[in-house]
């Protein structure tokens, strides 16, 4: 494989070969290994017993690669759920990092957040991170005072 198909965020089907102390080791082709860290491996706390077993295929997203040449991955199924809901996960996230650290400066900067193709998978993906997480926070106030109607579509 090459490095474009390593992007950050990009979906990948990975072949579980076994567990390590912390995580999961994966290949995802011939000479192509990765891992997914214990923190990534689900969206709730999961023992090892829990974990995807060898010769299992999982999809997951890439995180980037490791100094050691390993791909990074998460099977987080939020993780997974984002980056297949919007075009580019990348994008999509540094804005919303903005959006969760600097809060919104203006009605119009609201609106225009509100009215994206994107927030509904962002909020959808913040409110499954860790409680008391940023994300999770910042998505709880979003959608406190987001429209009746974007509400119901959050389900």
């Amino acid at each position: 494989m090459t490095e474009r198909n390593f992007r950050r965020y990009s979906l990948v089907d990975v072949e579980i070969v076994g567990h390590l102390a912390y995580g999961i080791s994966f290949k995802v082709e011939e000479g192509v290994t990765g891992f997914i860290d214990k923190a990534d491996v689900s969206d709730t706390s999961t023992s090892p017993a829990d974990w995807p077993v060898a010769g299992q295929i999982v999809t997951c997203i890439t995180l980037g690669i490791a100094r050691d040449g390993r791909v990074r991955a998460s099977a987080r199924q939020s993780d997974v759920f984002l980056a297949r809901s919007v075009d580019n996960p990348d994008q999509a996230l540094r804005r919303w990092a903005v959006i969760r650290d600097r809060k919104f400066a203006t009605l119009p900067e609201l609106e225009e957040f509100f009215a994206s193709r994107e927030s509904i998978p962002l909020l959808e993906w913040a409110r499954r991170q860790r409680v008391g997480s940023a994300d999770r926070t910042r998505a709880a106030e979003i959608i406190s005072i987001m429209p009746d109607e974007l509400r119901r579509r959050l389900g």
